[in-house]
């Protein structure tokens, strides 16, 4: 006889979907991020691809985060977490970057 699933004193409660690994990747010209790049929160059940447009100045403080073409997930949390993730992202400085850089953080979720 299996016990009842879904009962006992177990203090997680049984998970339907996993959350899933996210992972980034950073296309800007010249530019570097100054320590690491922050993750977006991963929902669970939730996979695919989030692509933000970051625009940054000199100093490398980003300044917009908008969602660009290819991101392939549509759940509006996820998005607005990767859009705040991105926003707190650094890159270093460089005095020879124009004075607003343009590139790409792509959030993997798998």
């Amino acid at each position: 006889n299996r016990p009842p699933t879904g009962s006992g004193t177990s203090s997680n409660p049984t998970r339907t979907a996993s959350k899933p690994k996210v992972e980034a990747k950073v296309r800007v010209e010249n530019r570097y991020v100054e320590y690491r790049v922050p993750l977006p929160e991963a929902k669970a059940g939730c996979t695919g691809v989030v692509v933000i447009e970051v625009k940054m100045n000199q100093i490398g403080m980003v300044g917009s985060a908008t969602v660009a073409s290819g991101t392939t997930i549509t759940d509006d949390d996820v998005l607005y977490s990767c859009k705040e993730a991105a926003l707190k992202t650094d890159f270093a400085y460089n005095p020879d970057a124009p004075r607003t850089s343009v590139g790409t953080i792509t959030y993997n979720f798998n």
